[in-house]
């Protein structure tokens, strides 16, 4: 019995005996919740996971497989304009070197035409500016 005798005070024995039907109703209700209650748990973090969450990731690796695909292609165009921007700037080197030649030609032949009285000193000067 858990009740003494004594006007409804409870002895430590009593006491024992609750603590020990708590302790048993504990260990139960944490085996239900094992059993039944975490497997629902699951299954529906789960099915939200599968409807929801999932799709979403999916989506997102549908988007950078196509931007990837198009950082591809900029790349390949990049790599093409590179290409001709190099090839411009060899050919532009080679007309700079021949206007220098043409500019030391073009001095040269108005000093001679200066020397000869051919042209005068502002005609040089307007020649070269």
């Amino acid at each position: 019995m858990l009740l003494s005798n004594h006007m409804g005070m409870l002895t430590q024995e009593d006491l024992k005996q609750i603590g020990g039907l708590l302790t048993e109703n504990n260990k139960v209700l944490k085996a239900e919740i094992r059993a039944e209650i975490v497997p629902e748990i699951v299954a529906q973090v789960g099915e939200m996971l599968e409807q929801n969450i999932l799709p979403q990731f999916d989506m997102m690796n549908d988007r950078f497989d196509r931007m990837e695909t198009r950082l591809d292609g900029v790349e390949t165009r990049l790599d093409g304009v590179e290409n001709r921007l190099g090839r411009v700037e060899t050919r532009l080197d080679r007309v700079e070197t021949r206007l220098d030649r043409v500019d030391g030609k073009v001095n040269a032949l108005t000093n001679v035409l200066l020397q000869k009285t051919i042209i005068t000193d502002a005609d040089k000067r307007a020649v070269l500016s």
